[in-house]
C-alpha cells in the first residue's frame, strides 16, 4: 500500500491422507480394514489381479485358493490397495507337500528358476508365477521339470503356483540380482 505495510500470511491445508488396505488371508470371511481417505469406501477383491464380480462388500469369503488383493475406493475416487496374498483352502501344510513332491532351486533366483517333480508323472501340471501385486507374469504346462529364465523379472518376492488333477502348491520365489 503506501505506507509499504506489509502482511504475511500462512495457511495450512489439510487433505485427506492416502487410502491403505489390508485383509487377513489366513481367516474366513476375510474382513477389510482401511485407514485414509475419506468415507464412505467401496470394495472390490481381486482373485490374481483379476475382479472378482459381486465381490463388493467389505468382507469376502473365498470360495477356491490363490492370490487375492484388496482394492479400496474412497469418497474422492482416490485408491488403496492391499498387498496380494495367498489363500490356500486345503488343510495340507504347503511346506509338507512342497517337499515330498518338488525340488525348486536356486531359491533365491537370480537367472533361472528350476522346477522338478520329485519322481515322474504323466499329469499335466500348470505353472504360475504371480507378482507382489496379485498380477500374472508368467504361465506354463509342464510334466517333469520346466525351467523358468528370469527375463525382464524385476527383483521381488512372487508366488509360485502349481497346479494339476491332483495338486496344488504354492511357493514363495524370490527374485534377486544377488
Amino acid at each position: 500500500d503506501d505506507l509499504n505495510c506489509t502482511e504475511t500470511v500462512s495457511v495450512q491445508v489439510n487433505g485427506p491422507s492416502q487410502v491403505s488396505a489390508t485383509f487377513n488371508s489366513s481367516t474366513t470371511p476375510f474382513n477389510a480394514s482401511v485407514n485414509g481417505g475419506n468415507p464412505p469406501y467401496t470394495y472390490q477383491w481381486l482373485y490374481f489381479g483379476n475382479v472378482v464380480p459381486g465381490a463388493d462388500e467389505i468382507s469376502f469369503s473365498p470360495t477356491e485358493s490363490g492370490i487375492y488383493t484388496l482394492q479400496v475406493t474412497d469418497d474422492n475416487d482416490c485408491q488403496g490397495r492391499s498387498l496380494a496374498q495367498n489363500y490356500n483352502q486345503s488343510t495340507v501344510a504347503i511346506e509338507n507337500l512342497i517337499e515330498s513332491s518338488f525340488n525348486i532351486f536356486p531359491n533365491p533366483m537370480t537367472t533361472k528358476l528350476v522346477v522338478e517333480l520329485n519322481g515322474s508323472s504323466n499329469e499335466e501340471l500348470y505353472l504360475k508365477l504371480i507378482d507382489s501385486k496379485g498380477g500374472l507374469v508368467y504361465k506354463t504346462t509342464f510334466k517333469n521339470e520346466t525351467i523358468i529364465e528370469r527375463g525382464n523379472f524385476s527383483n521381488g518376492v512372487y508366488s509360485l503356483i502349481i497346479t494339476g488333477r491332483s495338486t496344488h502348491v504354492i511357493e514363495k520365489i524370490i527374485i534377486s540380482d544377488f
